[in-house]
């Protein structure tokens, strides 16, 4: 079986691709989905490796950190 690396962009978020459509472009590829590494952000509900890094704001993530800020 051929792995390929997970479609991420530069920001850490998976693109999306409608199932259907992604089963006409990629025929011969399967999905196999795992559980993500970090934890979930209490506003934007992504799991990131450095939520609880901040004294401040202990349940958010770096990203929405900046956001509030």
């Amino acid at each position: 079986a051929l792995a390929l690396p997970p479609l991420v962009d530069g920001a850490g978020y998976a693109f999306t691709l409608d199932p259907a459509e992604a089963s006409k472009r990629f025929p011969d590829i399967a999905v196999v989905v795992s559980k993500a590494n970090g934890v979930k952000c209490a506003r934007c509900w992504n799991y990131c490796a450095d939520v609880g890094a901040s004294a401040e704001h202990p349940m958010l993530c770096s990203r929405c950190i900046g956001a509030i800020h």
